[in-house]
């Protein structure tokens, strides 16, 4: 008989397993999955801390105004820019002018609510961009450096109406080289027809080197936040498929980080983990020795496939050559095992012969860290012992044995 089952005989074990699986796992199983995952409807501002992105793009609008006067000036903009459109033949209605928009800033600077007032900059510089007062924009952009300036030179740089030729010319009066560069990805969303020729537009060649000088990862940074910032702006599912296939072609070829890969992991949640899984299964992504936001991401997904079908989960898992195979087994075996520990153990006895010695190895590892986590130490070191590899049998067995000795 398998340890395992040895472990369910155990009157205390199988108390608390019944105890796990009837309360535990549907409680603190399924809330860490959905949380891992971000399941639950997210928040924009969840979405900027999540992909931690060079810009604050993605906060829908508060109310800009709330008191009656700025509403009486947005009012007059309309009229008086209604005027400025017929008289220049522009069809397209505008709701702003410079001396309007002059006023508006005034009386934002007033605003004592910080994201109010932020929408305030903002929006008076797209507007002014959409209405073809580019160079007006430009000389109303704040001087002083802050998250105003930045979503301001945001909003410029993916409303004006310019070539790389003239956006070339106005990053080059950005002295900083974070604005620089988000002058840039701003301008690459705007022009995404154009993505990703226009990180080797001749106009812009001067300031990427002088960019990848400081940092030689500029141009793949560049790249993440350029797909980043157009999923989120993206108006149809099929936009974003074409944007998915974009980003996993650019990852095969290292034009995009792992943390970007992740983040729109995160973005794409609706998806079936089996799907998102394998965008990932030949990868590295989150198999790093610390854990940290890939390696959250990666180990999410796993745990919502064997929440939805372990057997399936499993069968998928273990017929993959991956980078990340044996990990993503022990992580799958892991979770079903603390589920349901006998069906996990039944499908590793049926299974066991079909798995490689690595695989084998993860899953008995697996077994060994969940009686570990009962305290049931001499099956745990049962399991262990079956362990092929000798650095993870004796960290285990080292686990097992400094347990033995906190031991009451």
């Amino acid at each position: 008989m398998f340890p395992i089952a040895q472990m369910i005989k155990n009157k205390k074990t199988r108390k608390a397993l019944f105890l796990g699986w009837a309360i535990v796992v549907p409680v603190l199983v399924v809330g860490d999955i959905l949380m891992r995952m971000k399941v639950f409807p997210v928040t924009s501002e969840m979405d900027r801390k999540i992909e931690n992105g060079l810009h604050d793009v993605h906060r829908k609008p508060s109310k800009t105004v709330d008191d009656a006067r700025n509403l009486a000036l947005r009012d007059q903009s309309e009229i008086a820019t209604n005027e400025h459109s017929k008289k220049n033949g522009n069809l397209k209605e505008s709701t702003i002018t410079p001396e309007i928009a002059k006023a508006l800033m005034a009386e934002a600077a007033s605003l004592i609510n910080i994201a109010e007032q932020e929408d305030v900059y903002r929006d008076v510089i797209k507007r002014l961009c959409e209405a073809g007062y580019t160079d007006e924009a430009w000389r109303l952009i704040l001087s002083d450096p802050g998250s105003n300036r930045s979503a301001q030179l945001w909003a410029f740089f993916s409303s004006a109406a310019i070539d790389s030729k003239t956006c070339s010319g106005y990053i080059a009066g950005l002295f900083d080289p974070n604005e620089k560069e988000g002058a840039i990805v701003a301008f690459a969303v705007k022009n995404f027809d154009k993505f990703p020729s226009i990180y080797e537009d001749s106009n812009f060649s001067r300031i990427l080197q002088e960019l990848t000088a400081r940092n030689p990862n500029t141009l793949r940074e560049l790249i993440g936040d350029g797909l980043r910032s157009r999923f989120d702006h993206c108006a149809s599912n099929e936009e974003k498929e074409k944007i998915n296939q974009m980003l996993l072609d650019f990852h095969s070829k290292n034009l995009v980080s792992d943390d970007v890969l992740a983040g729109m992991l995160v973005r794409n949640r609706q998806k079936s983990p089996f799907d998102l899984w394998s965008w990932i299964s030949d990868s590295s992504v989150g198999l790093g020795e610390s854990p940290n936001f890939e390696a959250e991401v990666r180990t999410g997904i796993i745990q919502r496939m064997v929440f939805e079908n372990p057997t399936n989960a499993l069968a998928k898992i273990s017929s993959s050559s991956g980078n990340g195979a044996d990990a993503d087994l022990f992580t799958g075996l892991s979770q079903w095992a603390q589920n349901n520990p006998r069906a996990a153990n039944d499908w590793y006895l049926s299974q066991r012969v079909k798995l490689t010695e690595s695989q084998q190895d993860s899953a008995a590892k697996a077994f060994a860290m969940l009686a570990l986590g009962y305290q049931e130490t001499q099956v745990a070191e049962s399991w262990a012992n079956q362990i092929q590899n000798d650095e993870i049998r004796n960290t285990i067995i080292d686990k097992i044995h400094s347990l033995s000795l906190n031991k009451p």
